[in-house]
């Protein structure tokens, strides 16, 4: 009888135990667990040759009133985090004073002036997402994207971080991000901010999700501020906002040696060759010339362009391409999906992809005039060794980038591949620095 009892005892502390992990799940943690780093660098500052132009502004606020983007209310309202409110016309932006005092309403995140700057994890995790939000990639949402999954005090997911309105991803879905590197100060680079999806000007959309009530829901990394109470969000959600940043948030640039610069040109020399079938056109690096051919559909390139530098010590260094300001074909023909081939002695280790269709675009928030300028593009941080068994390679394919994610289960919903000729592919200049 005695051993009976015992073992009752037992299957009851196993179901106890059971039940308060499948609530403690289903709740989440909402309680002051500081873990995020800020998601980049800095700014590229000319002077030094490196992302280390910081701090970076913060642009937009996180709307605790609806953060949902529903613009659809004819005087809706939009509540900063110390609790004033302003009026929202919709589709305008609101506010006044800039910086953060700048509002969308229904914002579900914090923007921040980061201009093709590398876009870092805020914590360790997994890619859960990697590529186009919707298939509309320059009329809506965040467009070129990465969504992270993050167990923070946690066996299982509770944290998502978003980073939106990208120019390029440098990881793929299911990939593994490591923890903050205490040797270089960092995480490992996800992308690099841009303005692709509905975005006028270059910056970056962070966002920070937590699992409450079995379902992801927005929540504002800084802590409300505002009247007691008074946290409209939270009353709607059931999620509070509080402080998630760590004490020293700072994520530090690599140095930033060099850099080997090797120019696109027509005699297959210097580090550069391409295939033929290339077009030259005028208005490219250091007011040179440039080249151009239509993309493919099709897994089988028919044109390729490489850049392959001799590298002087064997060491992590940092690609960069340069996109050229072409206004002869503005955004409008230029691929969504180049391809870049990252291979290190002789090894193919990752590709990046980059929306060449939107960078270098600026509208002007006073005028409204638009503008197109040339920018270098990070590909990421990847160890070479001496020699030239290291290159960058992109081909005129555009197959198999994610072009909408299932926001059900954050997967991908349809892969994006251009129709054959119908955009364009721009091949200009390479610069690496050993970092």
């Amino acid at each position: 009888m005695l051993r009976t009892l015992r073992k009752i005892n037992l299957v009851l502390l196993v179901l106890a135990t059971l039940q308060g992990l499948v609530l403690w799940r289903t709740q989440s943690s909402n309680a002051a667990t500081t873990f995020l780093y800020e998601p980049f660098y800095g700014n590229w500052n000319p002077s030094s040759k490196k992302y280390d132009a910081y701090p970076v502004t913060r642009t937009a606020s996180f709307d605790h009133n609806l953060p949902d983007y529903n613009q659809s209310e004819p005087n809706s309202t939009f509540t900063f985090r110390d609790g004033s409110v302003v009026t929202v016309v919709p589709g305008t932006l609101c506010g006044s004073g800039g910086g953060e005092r700048n509002c969308y309403n229904g914002h579900p995140g914090i923007d921040y002036g980061l201009t093709y700057a590398p876009v870092v994890a805020a914590y360790s995790g997994t890619i859960k997402y990697a590529g186009w939000e919707s298939t509309n990639h320059d009329g809506l949402n965040l467009g070129l994207m990465v969504r992270m999954e993050h167990k923070v005090g946690s066996a299982t997911p509770n944290y998502l971080t978003v980073y939106g309105h990208l120019s390029g991803i440098t990881v793929a879905t299911g990939q593994v991000i490591a923890g903050y590197d205490p040797n270089w100060k960092a995480h490992e680079q996800i992308g690099t901010s841009g303005t692709s999806g509905n975005s006028p000007r270059p910056h970056l959309h962070f966002e920070v999700r937590t699992w409450y009530n079995n379902a992801w829901k927005v929540v504002d990394p800084f802590p409300w501020t505002g009247p007691s109470g008074g946290d409209t969000w939270k009353n709607r959600s059931g999620v509070e906002s509080v402080n998630l940043w760590v004490a020293a948030p700072r994520q530090y640039p690599p140095p930033g040696d060099g850099p080997v610069v090797i120019d696109d040109n027509n005699t297959n020399t210097g580090g550069f060759s391409a295939s033929s079938g290339w077009t030259t056109a005028s208005g490219g690096y250091n007011n040179g010339g440039f080249r151009w051919r239509y993309t493919t559909s099709s897994v089988t390139a028919n044109g390729w362009a490489r850049w392959r530098p001799t590298v002087p010590i064997s060491t992590r260094y940092e690609p960069q391409v340069y996109i050229p300001a072409w206004t002869s074909t503005t955004e409008g023909n230029r691929t969504h999906a180049a391809r870049y081939e990252i291979w290190s002695n002789g090894s193919h280790i990752r590709t990046v992809i980059v929306d060449q269709h939107r960078v270098g675009y600026y509208t002007d928030p006073n005028s409204g005039a638009i503008t197109y300028s040339g920018q270098w593009i990070s590909l990421g941080r990847y160890f070479f060794p001496s020699g030239t068994n290291s290159y960058v390679r992109v081909t005129d394919s555009t197959f198999g980038v994610c072009n909408q994610v299932n926001e059900s289960n954050n997967n991908c919903s349809s892969y994006y591949s251009e129709t054959t000729g119908t955009k364009r592919i721009l091949v200009d200049a390479m610069r690496a620095y050993a970092n």
